[in-house]
């Protein structure tokens, strides 16, 4: 762990992670309470998400590829630089007062193509600048790390909410944390490698990826598990969680603050867990008992009225999501080769939140159709619980693969 921390390399990736974390979470609060409170647009909120994650999808493929074949810190610098003046683009929107759902959609969709070129590169970062046999404290450690800017960033953005009657000087504070995430990686020393994409095409990159994937029973296996999860989790608890806020509790902004650190707390407690208790066996199957429990806990939520018993359900949700996080990253690790490791990562990631879309839309549908959250996150949750440990049960891999 000494050696890990005195990587430089890692160092700055490992800041410029926690402030980009911190930028996140300010822009994701700010803009569901302007959709909330300030536009009365509950049923559109899974709109904005749309926005945020459909771009970012399409593109995250072909975001792989570019990891693959350019160097990465450089890709990483340049999607901080554009983000900036996103932002900034956001922030004139809100002064002159202009920025209403489709102003705010906008945006939201140009943060996601931009996004969808960053993690990628930034996940597949990690291995070319740490020893092998640090790697796996060194995820556990990032993912950690990540966390505290989502328990920054939300507090940042809820005292922002209640010192601003406008939007626009929250969105100038992200773009100078912007400014500081690119002057942070753009200070790593990456080692470039021979650049054997540039033989091929980006499409011929990517469909030799895709059938790599396809080949590796345990890649496939695990991202047909979180294909399923993310379906029935991402649309739940994203759009939920702010109306649960709203609606089921008295504290408004601060309380929405108040769920959203919860569960970045609970992140860092399973992160802290499994540095200390790292799993070497049955990951699969560990990360699908972790699924049903969550399951379990967002159908919980769904019927709470109490900000206590609400913050405690937000904090195992979080623990238990990060103590499958990091097992994922591992296992895409260490069955990808290395010159496929970023084509890997994007597969992964559009796989498992490709369906994304459709869980905002599935649940926006029924809050316009006038279901509550009341009965829709206890019917998402169950119906993933249910899932997932069938799924587990009829799969020799879940049960055999460490």
């Amino acid at each position: 762990m000494q050696a890990l921390f005195r990587n430089r390399n890692f160092l700055f990736v490992w800041f410029t992670s926690i402030f980009d974390n911190v930028t996140l979470a300010i822009i994701l609060l700010t803009q569901t309470w302007y959709v909330v409170d300030s536009l009365h647009m509950k049923s559109q909120l899974g709109l904005v998400a749309i926005a945020t994650s459909v771009p970012r999808l399409g593109l995250m493929l072909f975001g792989g590829v570019i990891a693959d074949r350019l160097p990465k810190v450089k890709v990483m610098t340049s999607t901080f630089v554009l983000r900036m003046g996103v932002m900034l683009i956001g922030a004139a929107l809100f002064r002159f007062g202009v920025m209403n759902i489709w102003t705010l959609v906008a945006v939201a969709a140009s943060f996601g193509m931009l996004d969808a070129f960053f993690w990628p590169s930034r996940d597949a970062l990690v291995p070319s600048i740490v020893k092998e046999e640090h790697l796996s404290y060194a995820n556990t450690v990032m993912q950690a790390t990540n966390q505290i800017g989502l328990i920054i960033g939300p507090a940042i953005g809820g005292v922002l909410l209640n010192l601003f009657p406008s939007f626009y000087a929250i969105y100038a504070v992200t773009a100078c944390l912007m400014v500081a995430c690119a002057l942070m990686i753009g200070s790593v020393k990456e080692k470039v490698g021979e650049a054997k994409l540039h033989t091929i095409s980006r499409l011929t990159a990517l469909q030799e990826g895709l059938r790599y994937v396809i080949a590796s029973r345990v890649l496939r296996t695990q991202m047909s598990i979180y294909i399923v999860a993310n379906l029935l989790f991402t649309g739940a608890v994203t759009v939920g969680i702010p109306i649960i806020a709203s609606e089921h509790l008295t504290d408004g902004a601060r309380g929405l603050s108040y769920l959203q650190s919860a569960y970045a707390f609970g992140m860092i407690s399973g992160f802290a867990t499994l540095m200390r208790f790292p799993p070497h066996k049955k990951r699969l199957a560990l990360i699908c008992i972790l699924i049903v429990i969550e399951g379990g806990i967002i159908a919980l939520q769904g019927r709470s009225y109490s900000l206590h018993l609400s913050i405690a359900l937000q904090w195992m949700l979080g623990f238990c999501v990060a103590c499958n996080n990091v097992p994922m990253l591992s296992l895409l690790q260490q069955y990808t080769d290395r010159d496929k490791l970023g084509r890997v990562m994007s597969i992964n990631s559009v796989t498992s939140m490709g369906l994304s879309p459709v869980s905002y839309a599935i649940v926006s549908a029924l809050l316009a159709g006038g279901a509550s959250v009341g009965i829709i996150m206890p019917v998402f949750g169950l119906a993933m619980s249910i899932i997932i440990a069938i799924m587990a049960l009829a799969s020799p891999t879940v049960r055999t693969v460490d």
